[in-house]
């Protein structure tokens, strides 16, 4: 009564087994290969409800050969005790002849350890792919259809044995709601492919190592959600980070020396590149194609072209550095729209340092800034803007007037915007900017936006600390509309 004893295993050792305890006033539960033995006599030992930690190895001369092996003959403890947690240790010298899948299962409970500081993964065996998975990849290791996969907390390296191909071989590979955790130091180096690879997949990889990648040192398309933050994507083929509708957290993570593009994003994805570090990119540091960035604190010093080049999307970052690049720190175009303020752009090689065209805008206020060739600093055309008040700098256009190239604005105090009608039959209206300070009269611009307010000769008339007067030479014949803007300089 009230005894306790360890198992070995039931059957056979290592399968099982655990902490038991006598239980005599149990006479008719039947053995169920699991928690409950029934000795030769009859009495009923049971599993304790103690959470079980067991530790296996799996390598040459140890307690299974491959993971695999491992994980199918030990995958049913769970079922006898849902706390149970299982690690497997690769034995010194293992090296991974194999690839893990897990289709639908939760196998999180188990974790992948090693004796050696890194095991290789033998890519010519990264044969096998899953029906419909994008472009018949081979990974090491997939989760698909909300599987887990085991937690990888050692650190692999892929080999170049057999034939390349960085469209398939892949590192780690979460699909269709499939999930990973990476744990710190680990993760797969120098993946022919893709790192870290998601299509509407989930990864937590802090703190992990995917440098290296021939691709894509991290790849989250289709609705993935990662956080890789404090991680190692550097040295990647394409990218260190390529994203599309999708949100990744990425603060401290190291994206340099990419050999085309440190970050790239696209389709609505949302991005956190705090303190992110995307030096050395052969083409742009941040390629934004879409989607919403931000960057406080990011270095994209050393790149070859540009530093941000942003075709659509926002990018907001304070305190960025840039101490090195060839080309334009910053481009916009197409509406896009991009914020560094107080941040440090120094050091560039021929090219103008902000440049914003087709309708696009750049804040850039409050930066410390210096070029190597002469020129304008700020340039703004076809309908873009730049903001760039607390900045010393040339521009390319008289500051502050409007017209078809667009506005330069500088050194403005503040500023107020809005729309204003001036009623049939009626020849002026009052006009309320809410600034808190008087506006000269050239601090105020007027743009008409219909018919009969452009085909009437209008004139700001007295204004105060919260509002001006617009004014047309005769009463209008139908509603007049105007734009209006306040830059107080």
């Amino acid at each position: 009564d009230g005894q306790v004893v360890d198992v070995l295993g039931h059957t056979l050792a290592g399968i099982g087994g655990g902490q038991f305890y006598y239980d005599p006033e149990d006479s008719t539960s039947a053995d169920n290969n699991g928690t409950v033995i029934v000795t030769s006599s009859g009495e009923r030992w049971k599993a304790s409800n103690l959470t079980q930690s067991i530790v296996y190895s799996v390598g040459s001369g140890g307690d299974f050969d491959t993971i695999n092996e491992a994980i199918k003959r030990l995958s049913n403890k769970r079922q006898y005790d849902p706390d149970t947690r299982v690690t497997l240790t690769l034995e010194a010298g293992f090296v991974m002849y194999e690839q893990l899948f897990v289709d639908s299962a939760d196998l999180s409970w188990f974790s992948i350890e090693s004796v050696d500081s890194e095991v290789v993964i033998d890519r010519a065996s990264l044969t096998e792919t899953y029906p419909n998975l994008d472009f018949n990849s081979t990974p090491a290791f997939l989760a698909v259809n909300g599987g887990q996969l085991p937690l990888i907390n050692c650190q692999f390296n892929m080999n170049t044995t057999g034939t390349a191909d960085n469209l398939k071989q892949h590192g780690i590979m979460v699909a269709w709601r499939g999930g990973v955790t990476v744990g710190q130091n680990s993760g797969v180096k120098n993946a022919t492919g893709r790192g870290l690879y998601g299509v509407h997949g989930f990864a937590y990889a802090r703190n992990s190592n995917f440098s290296g990648a021939g691709t894509y040192g991290c790849r989250a398309g289709n609705g993935s959600v990662f956080n890789i933050r404090d991680s190692d994507f550097s040295g990647a083929g394409l990218a260190g980070l390529y994203t599309a509708i999708s949100t990744v957290s990425a603060v401290n993570a190291d994206f340099s020396g990419s050999a085309l593009v440190a970050v790239r994003s696209i389709q609505g994805s949302l991005i956190t590149l705090t303190d992110a570090n995307l030096q050395n990119a052969t083409q742009y540091a941040l390629l934004m194609e879409g989607g919403v960035v931000q960057g406080d604190g990011m270095n994209f010093s050393g790149y070859g072209d540009r530093g941000i080049q942003a075709t659509s999307g926002v990018f907001i970052g304070s305190g960025t550095t840039c101490t090195s690049g060839t080309g334009r720190a910053v481009n916009t175009v197409s509406g896009a729209e991009v914020r560094i303020p107080n941040s440090t752009i120094t050091g560039i090689v021929n090219a103008n340092l902000f440049v914003a065209s087709s309708g696009s805008s750049i804040v850039a206020t409050s930066c410390t800034t210096s070029k190597t060739i002469a020129g304008a600093d700020f340039v703004s055309f076809s309908g873009a803007e730049i903001l760039s008040n607390g900045t010393t700098g040339e521009y390319s256009k008289t500051p502050n007037v409007i017209n078809s190239s667009g506005v330069i604005r500088a050194n403005v105090v503040t500023s107020s915007r809005g729309l204003a009608t001036i009623l049939n039959t009626t020849s002026s209206i009052v006009v309320t900017h809410g600034l808190g300070v008087t506006p000269s009269t050239s601090d105020i611009s007027i743009s008409p936006i219909n018919g009969e307010a452009a085909s009437s000769a209008w004139r700001v008339g007295s204004a105060n600390s919260t509002d001006f007067t617009l004014s047309v030479n005769s009463s209008v014949t139908s509603d007049a509309g105007y734009a209006w803007r306040v830059d107080v300089i």
